[in-house]
């Protein structure tokens, strides 16, 4: 995808903060175009999305209890004005042991979230691909 020179950065969150705008943030502070990331930690509210492919409408999915964070991983790309888009899934564990996920459109971190992202420097996208 680019060179393999990217750099990774360590991004802590604390209580409070807001994951996504957290994400595009730091992105846009540090010129980020084009990247990934995986993060762990917890949050005690979020937002889930998923697209329904039969009725082809969006689901949301509300958390408002305090959940572990078992899978955060995404992108980084650029949207059509040159400024930072974000695209993440997750998975969340309940107190239960029960697990909800799907696209993350919000979270609030409770008690510290550690996300690690990759720079792609010079990696181009590619779309339409075909096999």
């Amino acid at each position: 995808l680019g060179r393999s020179s990217g750099r990774t950065y360590r991004l802590n969150m604390v209580k409070g903060d807001e994951i996504i705008s957290g994400l595009l943030d730091f992105a846009e502070k540090n010129h980020i175009k084009n990247g990934h990331f995986t993060g762990l930690g917890a949050i005690d509210k979020a937002t889930l999305r998923w697209s329904d492919p039969v009725n082809k409408t969006p689901s949301k999915t509300e958390i408002n209890e305090e959940a572990e964070v078992v899978s955060l991983v995404g992108s980084i790309a650029q949207d059509k004005d040159g400024k930072p888009a974000v695209h993440a899934h997750t998975v969340f564990a309940l107190s239960d042991g029960s697990t909800r996920g799907g696209h993350l459109q919000s979270a609030r971190v409770s008690i510290i979230a550690e996300i690690f992202v990759t720079d792609e420097e010079g990696a181009g996208a590619i779309t339409n691909a075909s096999r």
